[in-house]
């Protein structure tokens, strides 16, 4: 069943948390008809959720369940879309370099996280990776 096979990840501005932290996915009514593991949530620093949910031209519409079947354009053609794709490009190049893989390795390193060991190996693994 597609239901279980389906993931999606939320992008959220970072704050503190706590057990009475108000998260997205658990008041967007169509994430009860899917598993507990098939919806995260990615927190960014809130200067770079900014640029990124507010700024940043769009590449892709929004694509909201209520959205799934509608036959709706696709993202602009215009300077703007075309520099944000430029931007995205030299972001994914950045990313797949060995400098860029060090670099998310290093800030890697100093999160809570660290201590789980599963962290720890995605470190080792991005530090070790040849150029993609």
């Amino acid at each position: 069943m597609i239901r279980t096979k389906v993931r999606f990840v939320g992008v959220t501005s970072r704050e503190k948390t706590s057990p009475k932290t108000w998260r997205w996915h658990q008041h967007a009514g169509w994430t009860d008809a899917l598993p507990a593991d098939a919806v995260v949530n990615v927190s960014l620093d809130p200067y770079a959720w900014s640029y990124f949910g507010d700024y940043q031209t769009k590449l892709h519409r929004s694509f909201r369940p209520k959205d799934w079947t509608a036959d709706i354009d696709g993202p602009g053609r215009d300077e703007k879309t075309r520099a944000a794709l430029a931007q995205a490009v030299g972001i994914v190049r950045y990313g797949r370099s060995k400098e860029g893989r060090q670099a998310l390795a290093r800030a890697m390193t100093s999160e809570p996280a660290i201590a789980e060991s599963w962290l720890r190996t995605l470190v080792t693994h991005l530090n070790r990776s040849g150029d993609a």
